[in-house]
């Protein structure tokens, strides 16, 4: 496994399925230390982006994302 700068506590990556609410996938978002990566349904490849640029994007006021709480 690569030398990542961040680390989950038990697994090296996250993998999700996204589906609409009659039940027809959207897409695969992967979630690993250093990356995050989209597939839509249909997609050959996976697009990714770093943490650290995920990071600078949703943090930066102009996306519009908001706070919230748990």
């Amino acid at each position: 496994m690569p030398a990542y700068k961040a680390q989950f506590a038990f697994h090296d990556q996250l993998e999700l399925d996204f589906f609409d609410r009659e039940g027809n996938l959207l897409g695969s978002l992967k979630i690993k230390p250093s990356t995050i990566l989209w597939k839509p349904l249909g997609g050959q490849l996976y697009r990714s982006v770093s943490l650290e640029k995920f990071t600078t994007w949703i943090t930066d006021k102009s996306t519009g994302a908001a706070k919230v709480q748990f």
